[in-house]
């Protein structure tokens, strides 16, 4: 099963020898630089933590997103046909 897999490849990470924790006292260690090490001995892994470590910090997408919606979905444009609305959104 998936579950099974993960665990073990879980438990293989937690119990591997130190060297990948030399790499985390380098000056230059991202958490991105440190899965390029070990993405061939744990792939899941590195995959997982590309997809993690690679999400905005910030909600500035979605503030944006609202303030655009705002604006075009104001009282004062209360004509606007929801087709008219979508587009201007997704421009």
């Amino acid at each position: 099963s998936l579950h099974g897999i993960l665990e073990v490849v879980i438990d293989l990470f937690l119990y591997a020898p130190p060297f990948i924790l030399t790499l985390l006292g380098t000056v230059e260690a991202s958490p991105l630089v440190f899965w390029k090490e070990p993405q061939n001995e744990y792939p899941i892994l590195a995959s997982l933590a590309r997809d993690v470590l690679t999400t905005p910090a910030s909600g500035s997408g979605v503030e944006r997103l609202c303030n655009s919606a705002h604006d075009i979905c104001h009282y004062r444009r209360g004509s606007l046909k929801p087709l008219t609305i979508t587009e201007l959104m997704l421009f």
